[in-house]
C-alpha cells in the first residue's frame, strides 16, 4: 500500500496539544481515500497516537508514536511504531496561531465540520516537484484535519479527513 510521505511528515510537523506539548494519549483518526495510477480505489482509516514521551530535558524530547492503518473491507491492520524528536512536533498553541495568522501565512480560513466536530481551520495550498495539494490545519492533536494530494505525473490521488481525536492526559 502506498503511503505518501507528505502525510507522515506533515502530520508530525503539525502535532498539537492544548496550550502545552503533546501528551501521552493524544490521538487522531482519519478516513482516507487512495486512488492509484490504475484507478484502484482504497479506503480505510489511519490512526496516530502518542504512546510514550521520553524527556531528558526540554531540548531532548522523544515521542513514541503508533500509526495504525486499516483497509475497509479487509481485516488486515498495519501497525507501525516509531520515535519522533521534539522538533518534529509543535504545540496546539502554535497550531492555533497558524489558524489565527492564516491569511498572513498565505492560506485561507474555513470552518471544518464533520459529525459533532466543528473547527476553525487554515487551508494551505502547496506544490512540490511532483505533487499539488491542500492541507487543513486546526488546533487538535497532530494538527492536520484534512488533506488532498494529487500527483499528476502518475495520476495518483490521496485524501484524508479527520474522523475523531482525543487529547491525552
Amino acid at each position: 500500500m502506498k503511503k505518501p510521505l507528505v502525510l507522515l511528515v506533515l502530520s508530525f510537523a503539525l502535532a498539537a496539544m492544548a496550550n502545552a506539548a503533546p501528551r501521552v494519549g493524544d490521538s487522531s483518526t482519519h478516513t482516507y481515500l487512495n486512488i492509484d495510477e490504475d484507478g484502484t480505489r482504497m479506503t480505510g482509516t489511519k490512526s496516530i497516537e502518542i504512546l510514550d514521551i521520553d524527556a531528558a530535558d526540554a531540548k531532548n524530547v522523544l515521542y513514541t508514536v503508533q500509526l495504525t492503518t486499516t483497509l475497509d473491507g479487509n481485516p488486515t491492520i498495519e501497525i507501525e511504531t516509531d520515535i519522533y524528536r521534539a522538533d518534529q512536533v509543535i504545540s496546539e498553541e502554535e497550531s492555533a496561531k497558524m489558524v489565527a495568522d492564516c491569511e498572513k501565512l498565505g492560506g485561507r480560513r474555513e470552518t471544518f465540520e464533520r459529525d459533532a466536530i466543528k473547527l476553525d481551520a487554515c487551508v494551505e495550498t502547496y506544490a512540490t516537484n511532483n505533487e499539488v495539494g491542500e492541507i487543513w490545519v486546526a488546533s487538535v492533536p497532530f494538527g492536520i484535519i484534512k488533506q488532498k494530494i494529487r500527483n499528476p505525473e502518475i495520476n495518483l490521488e490521496y485524501s484524508t479527513e479527520l474522523k475523531s481525536f482525543v487529547r491525552g492526559q
